[in-house]
Order: structure tokens, then C-alpha cells, then sequence
């Protein structure tokens, strides 16, 4: 399994790519690999018991939920300091 995973990991700005690289970055290449194997044996069986044909998941959504994600961690670390912001859609350019 963890063959399949090294040739997962790559597989240029694929989930796989994506997740190997953001986990061997904080747990080591070792350990990611293994989380790699583990979301494919997910995939796998979510495949199988579903019998449904695998959706990759699109980089353009990878994207947005890093986005959102870092957003909200983000406003948690401020407000812990005491600020409050609101995050929104930004459509013009700050005023100085």
C-alpha cells in the first residue's frame, strides 16, 4: 500500500501531492506517507461499498477550503488577543 502511496505523492498538485507535502512538512516523510496510504485505502473503500466511480477532488476547491480554513484560524488567534474582526469579501482596495 505504501508503494501506491509513494506513487500517489508524485503525482504533481494532485490530493495526494497535496497532502504528503503539507504532512512531511510537520510529521516527516515517513509518517505522511502512511497518512497517503491511509486516505487511499479510504478512497478505496469508499469506492467499493458505494459503488460509485471516484470524483477527484478539484485544486480550485482544495484552494478555498485552505482559504476559509486559515481565515478562521486566523480571527481565532486575534480574538484570543482581544481584537474582533470580521472577516468578508474585500472589493476595493483599503483606504490609507
Amino acid at each position: 500500500m505504501t508503494e501506491a502511496a509513494w506513487a500517489g505523492c508524485r503525482k504533481k498538485h494532485s490530493v495526494l501531492w497535496i497532502k504528503y507535502h503539507r504532512l512531511a512538512a510537520q510529521r516527516g516523510k515517513n509518517r505522511a506517507v502512511i497518512a497517503v496510504a491511509h486516505t487511499l485505502l479510504v478512497i478505496a473503500y469508499c469506492v467499493l461499498t458505494r459503488h460509485v466511480p471516484y470524483r477527484k477532488t478539484e485544486e480550485e476547491q482544495l484552494n478555498e477550503r485552505a482559504k476559509t480554513r486559515s481565515v478562521r484560524y486566523h480571527v481565532r488567534c486575534l480574538a484570543s488577543l482581544g481584537v474582533i474582526v470580521e472577516p468578508g469579501p474585500t472589493d476595493s482596495a483599503p483606504s490609507p
